[in-house]
């Protein structure tokens, strides 16, 4: 996984997705709208030639002007989070390559449930559910406050539980 920040420039994302595609790798670029917009435009055309190519089954891609081997096996995944500061708007050519596939609010019960277990608590059913509960009302109290922003979703859940 890779996060993603509006530092990045189109030639040093080109190299990544080079090596992406010649290896069969996965990727999944986080927050992919953070990327600057004149970016995320270029790789899109990049993002094109590879499932085009993956699609027709060739086993090389042209991707600015290098001849690139391609393993049928790569998958590029990416997260926006759209309506957050600092977030572009995709392209539409862009949202349409990745339109397919889409998430709702995840269950964030069941993800702390099974972070709980996996970190060896053995009352993680109950403690996941208490975790949750606590988390949304100081979400909803601290909403009242027009001056301050808190972040109590998964994110914090996931900090919490890796603290304890």
């Amino acid at each position: 996984m890779l996060n993603t920040s509006a530092a990045y420039e189109y030639d040093n994302v080109l190299k990544f997705f080079k090596g992406v595609a010649a290896s069969g790798s996965w990727v999944v670029f986080d927050e992919f709208n953070r990327m600057d917009t004149g970016v995320l435009a270029f790789l899109s055309q990049v993002i094109i030639q590879i499932q085009t190519a993956l699609r027709m089954k060739m086993t090389s891609v042209n991707l600015d002007e290098a001849k690139v081997n391609l393993i049928g096996d790569c998958s590029i995944i990416i997260t926006t989070n759209p309506g957050y500061a600092g977030r572009t708007e995709l392209p539409v050519n862009l949202k349409n390559l990745f339109r397919t596939v889409s998430m709702a609010v995840p269950d964030s019960t069941y993800i702390a449930e099974i972070l709980l277990y996996s970190s060896g608590f053995t009352l993680a059913e109950r403690l996941a559910q208490k975790m949750v509960q606590v988390q949304n009302m100081a979400n909803i109290l601290m909403q009242r406050l027009p001056h301050v922003s808190y972040d109590f979703g998964l994110r914090a859940i996931k900090s919490i539980i890796k603290i304890a």
